[in-house]
């Protein structure tokens, strides 16, 4: 079966997020402003028509690209880091 670029593309997306490990879950919340945080907020990036919940995220720390599952679309988002855009939305038809 021949598969397409665009295939391709949304299969490893798909699999990457899959085989991305999920982060441990934590007792204690800690806000961005208390010093006590381990993380800094460096830049928000809106996700226009979102619907649902964020299922799963992986980073490609050489391309500074971000892909979220966005289980609620059905979709996943790939962002662009260094810009701070959404660089295209795979949509999955099931």
């Amino acid at each position: 079966m021949k598969r397409t670029l665009r295939q391709l593309t949304q299969l490893a997306a798909l699999l990457l997020l899959e085989i991305t490990p999920p982060c441990a879950p934590s007792s204690a919340q800690v806000s961005l402003d208390d010093p006590r945080s381990p993380l800094d907020l460096v830049r928000r990036i809106s996700l226009l028509g979102v619907s649902g919940r964020v299922d799963h995220m992986a980073f490609d720390a050489g391309r500074d690209q971000l892909f979220v599952m966005e289980i609620g679309n059905g979709s996943v988002d790939d962002i662009d880091l260094a810009s701070g855009t959404v660089a295209g939305r795979i949509t999955v038809v099931l």
